[in-house]
């Protein structure tokens, strides 16, 4: 049976969804959970999303930086901050509906029955976070411009949402089987998501609870680095998202925004990684005929896609949505 409260003679409905631009230290104003399924992706800035257990108690926090896309599970109570800096953050939530938006629309139980991958994604609800290379932005900002203003081609926003979630599934499998069987792989993957710049080998060892020597072996076991080395990985593959969005940055606010405390530092890696000094990828970037126009007409200028506050009688869930 599918997850995310969605039940095989369901339908898929996109209840609401927002490329909104969040001022410094924004505080979500309620503790909330939705039915169904909500997207997170940051075009820029950090942000920082809590979760509680049902007597309002906070259970964990994932940090979110340019280029991550968290997708959360039914019924998990969160809320969002943003960090000292202007964020920009594209949001959709999806929805179990009983009725039909159009003709000859699919239920959930028939689309699961012909994609393998979505039936693995839905097989149970699950919370994670995963770094876009710009493939799930790209589906995702064609929905936005699709929805709401042309809501009555809502088969070729269904397409999309299909394709999202299939490719959505194989980067999480991807990602997973890197690492299965490691558990302390896993969760020190998940600390160096949440905050690339304080996590050094000797702190993550004693945050998973295992020697530097064998989580080192684990690491080369898995992704044939070692610690550091997938560090400074990691960061780097932040930078190139950064730079090919944010093409006239300056190095020094790339380094900064991916955590590096010094610029030779991260020049050096970043050459290493990546083949060629920041500077000279910022150029190549520059030449790129423009695949972001959407986007950055967007980002100019704040536009809600939708309604941020669900009118209740177009929310059959809302119920479910409560304040601690």
């Amino acid at each position: 049976m599918p997850g995310y409260h969605f039940k095989e003679n369901d339908y898929l409905h996109i209840m609401q969804s927002y490329n909104r631009i969040f001022e410094p230290n924004h505080v979500m104003p309620r503790i909330h959970r939705h039915v169904g399924i909500e997207i997170m992706y940051v075009l820029s800035g950090k942000a920082i999303v809590r979760m509680y257990d049902e007597e309002g108690g906070q259970t964990e926090q994932y940090k979110l930086s340019s280029g991550d896309f968290f997708f959360l599970e039914s019924d998990r109570f969160h809320q969002l901050f943003t960090a000292d800096c202007v964020t920009r953050i594209v949001n959709l939530e999806v929805a179990p509906a009983k009725e039909q938006q159009f003709a000859y629309q699919k239920t959930v139980g028939h689309i699961m029955k012909g994609n393998r991958r979505l039936a693995d994604l839905f097989s149970e609800s699950q919370t994670f976070r995963l770094f876009d290379n710009g493939e799930l932005l790209y589906i995702l900002l064609m929905i936005l411009r699709r929805f709401p203003d042309r809501a009555e081609k809502y088969a070729e926003l269904e397409a999309l949402l299909i394709v999202l979630f299939a490719e959505v599934a194989d980067l999480y499998r991807q990602n997973e089987r890197q690492y299965r069987g490691y558990a302390y792989v896993k969760r020190a993957v998940n600390e160096i998501e949440n905050d690339a710049s304080a996590c050094t080998p000797d702190s993550l060892a004693e945050t998973v609870g295992v020697s530097r020597v064998y989580l080192q072996k684990l690491f080369r076991l898995c992704f044939s680095m070692g610690i550091a080395e997938y560090i400074n990985y990691f960061r780097c593959m932040r930078a190139q998202a950064y730079l090919r969005r944010n093409p006239s940055a300056q190095i020094g606010e790339v380094a900064k925004e991916v955590g590096f405390h010094s610029l030779l530092h991260f020049e050096r890696a970043f050459g290493k990684t990546c083949g060629c000094p920041p500077r000279e990828y910022r150029e190549k970037v520059r030449k790129v005929p423009e695949e972001w126009t959407f986007e950055k007409e967007m980002l100019r200028n704040e536009r809600v896609l939708g309604n941020s506050e669900v009118n209740s009688s177009l929310d059959k869930n809302k119920e479910i949505i409560k304040i601690l």
